[in-house]
């Protein structure tokens, strides 16, 4: 099992060829895209990856294509996503452990969102029905949603319960992903396992603060830049650290949650711009209309992305 300790994680998308079906070629050329700009692969992902709009079957297939290219050349995990029951994520697990992954993302299987506080025993029940279940293969434990079934009272998985369940199965867990309540995990966990934020901006400011590391479907069209972030600060280049931080937040102003081209919407014209083949975007999503995505490019190379990427 190869872990490293890359502190940028990104998503390897869906990719379809002209008959929506999935384009494998190009699915391993983003792989490697990935794995060669610095992050550690992770297989899945809920709508940002358009893994929410794949079949079971496709799911598998792509896991599959993850582990034959990357398994013991580049860490490569999986994110098993819902909406499903406990027992149908618990055998997801399974097959990835079997697989060969280097690990995995513990989601919530839902919107953490609505309802009251009671409903989080329901996530705590989930988590340790996870954990106990699940051998083989570490964890990265998240404080967020990935589908929608559990709710909880104020949208978050709250400090104490991920603080308890990393004590409870430590030997399992290998780190944890935050959206929110940045400064009160690291208080309760930090020194305990590495803390990476999840689409978030200011990536200097976080790393000042005792951040290790990010999660961002930002990666799946800028691996380059995440993983060079972190890399340069932990290295002391705080300046360097610091210069790429203030590109990835005009980045971030453009293709962010509730910003002005939302993933994965903008996800496959910007890859396109950068050289690659990624066909169009499965419905229900809907692609940008051509003027938007025109605007949209014009602004990323004024950012100057693929001179970062260096993509022919």
């Amino acid at each position: 099992m190869l872990i490293d300790d890359r502190p940028s994680h990104g998503n390897v998308i869906a990719v379809f060829d002209e008959a929506g079906n999935l384009d494998e070629g190009a699915i391993v050329e983003n792989l490697w895209f990935l794995a060669d700009g610095g992050s550690k692969v992770f297989t899945g992902g809920p709508a940002a990856a358009e893994f929410h709009h794949l079949s079971r079957a496709e799911k598998t297939r792509i896991w599959e294509l993850s582990v034959r290219e990357l398994k013991g050349k580049a860490p490569v995990c999986m994110i098993p996503v819902g909406p499903a029951s406990t027992a149908e994520m618990i055998e997801m697990y399974r097959e990835g452990a079997a697989m060969g992954f280097d690990g995995a993302l513990l989601y919530v299987p839902g919107p953490v969102r609505g309802g009251y506080p009671w409903l989080e025993a329901e996530v705590e029940r989930y988590y340790r029905d996870l954990l106990e279940a699940v051998d083989g293969m570490p964890l990265y434990l998240c404080g967020y949603h990935g589908g929608d079934i559990i709710d909880t009272s104020d949208h978050l998985v709250s400090t104490e319960l991920l603080n308890r369940i990393v004590d409870d199965y430590s030997e399992k867990i290998v780190g944890v992903s935050v959206t929110f309540k940045i400064e009160e995990t690291l208080a309760a966990i930090g020194g305990k396992k590495p803390v990476r934020a999840v689409d978030v901006d200011r990536w200097f400011d976080k790393l000042e603060m005792g951040i290790y590391g990010f999660h961002s479907a930002a990666q799946s069209f800028a691996p380059r830049l995440c993983s060079q972030i972190p890399e340069l600060y932990h290295a002391g280049d705080k300046d360097g650290a610091r210069k790429l931080s203030d590109t990835f937040d005009e980045l971030w102003k453009l293709v962010g949650p509730g910003k002005e081209y939302l993933y994965p919407r903008c996800t496959k014209p910007i890859l396109r711009h950068l050289g690659f083949n990624v066909g169009g975007i499965r419905r229900p999503f809907l692609p940008l209309p051509p003027e938007r995505e025109r605007e949209l490019l014009r602004k990323i190379d004024e950012i100057g992305l693929k001179e970062i990427e260096g993509r022919a």
